[in-house]
C-alpha cells in the first residue's frame, strides 16, 4: 500500500507469491468504495484482496504488511495466518 499522504484517493494492494515472485493479484480501490473515507481505505483494500485469493482457493500461510494499525487488527479474523 502506498498513498500520497493522509488523504489518499486510491489504494493498491499487490499480492505476490514469495517463492516464485509471481504477482497473484492486484487489487485497487477508490475511496468512494469506502463511503469517501480514506482512513479505512487500506484495511478495506487489503481485506477484499486477501478474501479474493482465499475465495479462489489459494492456500495462504504468511502475510507481510506494513505496520498499519487497522490491518493488524484485521489479522485476528484470519487466525490461520502468520502476520509479519
Amino acid at each position: 500500500m502506498d498513498s500520497p499522504g493522509t488523504y489518499a484517493q486510491y489504494c493498491t494492494y499487490t499480492f505476490p507469491e514469495n517463492t516464485t515472485h509471481t504477482i497473484l493479484h492486484i487489487f485497487v480501490m477508490d475511496k468512494r468504495m469506502t463511503g469517501g473515507k480514506s482512513a479505512v481505505l487500506e484495511k478495506a483494500c487489503f481485506q477484499r484482496g486477501l478474501q479474493f485469493l482465499l475465495d479462489k482457493g489459494f492456500v495462504i500461510s504468511e502475510v507481510v504488511t506494513d505496520a498499519h494499525v487497522q490491518v493488524e487488527a484485521l489479522m485476528s479474523m484470519f487466525t490461520f495466518l502468520i502476520h509479519y
